[in-house]
């Protein structure tokens, strides 16, 4: 059975950690591994068509479009649930909710 892993970003634009992470999804041998991805910002989502040929998964829920945070971590839940991973990997949480880091 393929360990499961879903990757969390804010969001999927043409950026460094979005180029690495689709590089990480379109190497990953999927015999071995089932990939999601969840992002929550839509400031830039021109890769989606490249993540999707890849066969990973897609989630996405609207972090700053109004949705309360309560709103925004159910929804998280939920796809958690959905997908059931065995591994969460994520990218530039401190930076996407605005704090800076050295």
């Amino acid at each position: 059975m393929p360990i499961r892993v879903m990757h969390v970003i804010g969001q999927i634009g043409v950026g460094g950690c979005e180029k690495h992470l689709l590089e990480v999804c379109r190497r990953m041998d999927r015999t071995r591994y089932d990939l999601a991805l969840c992002y929550y910002s839509r400031q830039a989502d021109s890769m989606i068509e490249a993540f999707e040929q890849t066969g990973t998964k897609l989630y996405f829920t609207d972090k700053f479009g109004g949705a309360s945070l309560w709103t925004f971590f159910k929804t998280l839940r939920r796809f958690l649930l959905d997908f059931k991973p065995d591994i969460i990997h994520t990218f530039n949480y401190l930076k996407s909710i605005g704090i800076k880091t050295l």
